[in-house]
């Protein structure tokens, strides 16, 4: 993905969220009106990119607001008709649950709700982009750490023995220190192995050497992965 699709693609959660929230204050089922404030987020994302409004509405990956413009004004539509007595608020909030290694990108609050639904939005380009949708994404590390420790931003996590210090997962020293005060010290060294392993992995895909995707290659390291990390298992304690 360059990096002009991926302004676009990420321009188009907010697109999507002010779309909703338009849609909703059209049909008189709105919470309150911030279409205009949602408008203007949306637009200074673009600007910030770097891509033009003509652009992300006609040009090369137009197809992102095309998806909205075709699905969305009908979801609202069939949920004021689901619900009846609800009105509705739509709010972004993808940066911030990223943060906290939650998945979604936006809120819907109802009226009628004490809490609001938290939705993740998919948006694809071509056929085979829905066949292939992206539910997670992390790190050995992170994958791991996050069975131990709150999370409380992008690969930072919360020391339980403190109250508020956090840690960076990268900080070797820091973690191990963590890990010690809640008790976990025997895993310690089976998570400098998966250091280990992600460094190796780095070096293998981010190096000089692999400067084209190689399917084959792909294919032979996820193979050892799978062997290491049965391996990891089988010493777990």
């Amino acid at each position: 993905m360059d990096r002009d699709q991926h302004v676009v693609q990420d321009a188009g959660e907010h697109y999507a969220v002010f779309l909703m929230q338009l849609e909703a204050e059209r049909l008189g089922r709105a919470i309150e009106t911030s279409s205009n404030r949602l408008e203007e987020a949306f637009l200074e994302y673009l600007k910030d990119g770097g891509v033009s409004h003509s652009s992300f509405e006609g040009g090369k990956y137009k197809q992102y607001k095309d998806n909205a413009d075709l699905q969305l004004p009908h979801f609202v539509e069939r949920l004021t008709l689901r619900f009846p007595r609800h009105r509705f608020g739509f709010h972004n909030v993808e940066k911030e649950y990223r943060n906290l290694g939650m998945k979604a990108d936006f809120l819907i609050t109802s009226s009628e709700l004490e809490s609001p639904i938290a939705v993740s939005l998919k948006n694809y380009l071509g056929p085979s982009g829905i066949l292939r949708p992206q539910v997670a994404a992390g790190t050995f590390l992170s994958f791991t750490l996050s069975f131990l420790f709150e999370r409380v931003g992008v690969g930072t996590y919360r020391r339980p023995d403190s109250g508020s210090e956090s840690f960076r997962g990268s900080d070797i020293d820091g973690r191990d220190h963590a890990m010690a005060a809640i008790g976990k010290e025997d895993l310690i060294p089976l998570i400098h192995d998966l250091d280990q392993l992600q460094a190796a992995m780095r070096e293998e895909f981010l190096g000089p050497e692999c400067e084209m995707y190689d399917k084959d290659r792909v294919a032979s390291a996820a193979r050892r992965i799978g062997e290491d990390c049965v391996e990891l298992h089988r010493r777990c304690p």
